[in-house]
């Protein structure tokens, strides 16, 4: 009975020792599936990431020539202002002086005529001055 029990756990121990032997191929096996869905899910995310960037940087490269042009012809808008701002400013200095010569004509003028009134209503009271006496 001895030799049974002997046999019986030798062949137990070599049953073990062989399934041990075996437990690296099984572990491998179970752990496989779930890394290769590791492995894809991080290269898909992986590829969407690369995509997002890619898609961001077009973006980027949009938006830069964009603003560049935009920036450009704002640039020149204001400029263009500037310009139209000194030309309305020589504008108005021009149209104040012609004011003030016309200003200045008038007033000849006036005092020219007010002259010529005087001078003949002299003349008129002189004449009629003479008639009377």
């Amino acid at each position: 009975m001895r030799e049974t029990v002997q046999n019986a756990t030798l062949g137990k121990l070599e049953e073990i020792i062989h399934e041990n032997s075996l437990l690296p191929e099984k572990s491998a096996k179970l752990l496989e599936q779930p890394f290769n869905e590791v492995q894809d899910n991080l290269e898909k995310h992986h590829n969407d990431t690369l995509k997002n960037i890619n898609e961001l940087f077009d973006i980027t490269v949009t938006l830069t020539e964009s603003f560049s042009t935009n920036y450009d012809k704002i640039r020149a808008e204001i400029q263009g202002l500037g310009k139209l701002e000194q030309v309305m400013v020589q504008t108005a200095d021009a149209v104040l002086d012609t004011k003030r010569r016309v200003e200045y004509g008038v007033h000849q003028i006036l005092a020219e005529v007010a002259k010529q009134i005087k001078d003949s209503s002299k003349d008129i009271n002189q004449g009629i001055n003479e008639r009377q006496v």
